[in-house]
């Protein structure tokens, strides 16, 4: 099932981004990136040039995933292997977001009006899905869906096309890709042993296994972007640059925000607090490789506060 809506979502947002590449070719005879740079800003104005602009992006929207188009993530995280889930959240989610920053330069001058609807979609989305993240019961659907709600707001950063948003995308990227990436891993050590992905059926671990509650605890502090780790960087430059385009947005991006803390410290602890459910007796202990990989996602994370120019890019 997911395999099926995965290839559909993909077919429905690559083939206008096809036919919009094949349209840009035969108009300025050539695609390379570096000749649109130095080159005249293309002459957008009619109504075809706007369906040009939306089918340019949205392949990208739909690989971020933005809200709307993103009902293929939850079901794919939730029905793939473990290996799958580390390398769909922590890579091809971050496809979406390059590919906007790289088109955007040829987009220019349709984006200023056009990027509206997408903007505000992306920040209802991150109220939304952080919404349906409060009422989760399965692990790995709550961590698909704080997902959606982090690349939402990348989604804005980038569209708003200042070097502060596209700053704040590229360190939220990074780091969201670190840690929605251990906090799969986290959800699959605890499922091999417990079985249960449901997590009124798997709490209660941290008296069990009280490392693996460290790794959690630092692992859910740093997705709703505690001070002063790369998370939150990222996302208060994202929140600076919509708020000087609109000073409303900061009643949603505020409201994501907070929400966010919600459902990070709901699932803490939801997965390690609580009395033991009986059934839990005889667990296996935990590996050293599980620490290693755990060490290997979020000692980088805390290790990108002390120096932060190595995410900034080429915007400083």
């Amino acid at each position: 099932n997911a395999g099926t809506y995965f290839l559909f979502y993909t077919l429905a947002g690559s083939l206008p981004l096809l036919v919009a590449l094949l349209l840009l070719q035969q108009s300025t005879g050539t695609l390379s990136m570096l000749v649109f740079q130095y080159s005249q800003p293309l002459q957008l104005n009619s109504w075809g040039h706007m369906i040009w602009w939306a089918g340019c992006l949205i392949a990208f929207l739909v690989k971020m995933p933005l809200y709307g188009v993103h009902l293929w993530l939850p079901k794919a995280h939730v029905e793939a292997p473990v290996a799958g889930s580390m390398v769909l959240a922590a890579v091809l989610l971050k496809l979406g977001g390059y590919g906007m920053m790289r088109m955007m330069v040829m987009l220019d001058p349709l984006s200023k009006e056009l990027a509206y609807p997408f903007i505000i979609l992306a920040l209802w989305g991150i109220i939304m899905t952080g919404s349906i993240c409060l009422r989760q019961t399965d692990l790995k659907s709550l961590i698909a869906y704080s997902s959606v709600s982090h690349m939402g707001l990348v989604a804005g950063g980038i569209l708003i096309q200042t070097p502060w948003g596209f700053s704040g995308a590229i360190i939220l990227m990074i780091a969201h890709g670190l840690v929605s990436s251990a906090l799969f891993c986290l959800a699959n050590t605890a499922y091999e042993r417990t079985h249960s992905r449901t997590m009124i059926l798997a709490r209660g671990l941290q008296v069990i296994f009280p490392l693996t509650a460290v790794w959690w605890f630092i692992a859910n502090l740093a997705n709703l972007a505690l001070p002063p780790l790369p998370n939150l960087m990222g996302e208060i430059m994202i929140i600076t640059t919509l708020f000087s385009w609109s000073p409303w947005t900061i009643l949603m991006t505020g409201l994501g925000t907070l929400i966010t803390a919600g459902y990070s410290l709901y699932m803490f602890l939801m997965s390690q607090r609580g009395p033991t459910p009986n059934h839990i007796t005889g667990l296996q202990p935990f590996h050293t490789r599980e620490h290693l990989l755990m060490a290997l996602h979020l000692i980088p994370v805390l290790l990108l506060v002390t120096k932060p120019e190595l995410m900034w890019g080429w915007c400083y």
